[in-house]
């Protein structure tokens, strides 16, 4: 029977694999700073962007606020001259429009006028 007999590892391959070892961690640190620093820069720009966001939507419900209130006052008016406009074309008060917007007065009516106590 014959033993052999090991031998121990040349050098050079120990070297290899170290070398390789050693670059292999190498690597994996690079891969994983860029990593962060692509995932640092795309969390930059996403907090800008929400900024952004945030600041138009302020903007937007100010806007929106003033033209509720415009149209607020401009139902109103609206309102008033739909009010208007039905008094004016009401048959029972067409008198009453004839002798507001001119300085004929009723037949029937008797003007009264009132004098100081003597």
């Amino acid at each position: 029977m014959t033993v052999s007999r090991l031998e121990p590892r040349s050098p050079r391959r120990s070297r290899r694999r170290q070398a390789t070892r050693q670059r292999s961690h190498t690597d994996i640190a690079w891969e994983t700073i860029v990593k962060l620093a692509v995932n640092v820069g795309i969390c930059t720009v996403a907090a800008i962007a929400l900024v952004r966001i945030v600041a138009d939507d302020r903007a937007n419900r100010q806007e929106l606020q003033q033209v509720r209130t415009e149209l607020q006052r401009t139902r109103e008016r609206v309102d008033r001259a739909e009010a208007e406009f039905g008094r004016h074309f009401d048959p029972q008060q067409t008198p009453i429009v004839v002798q507001e917007q001119s300085h004929y007065s009723d037949p029937q009516q008797v003007r009264i006028i009132w004098s100081p106590d003597r």
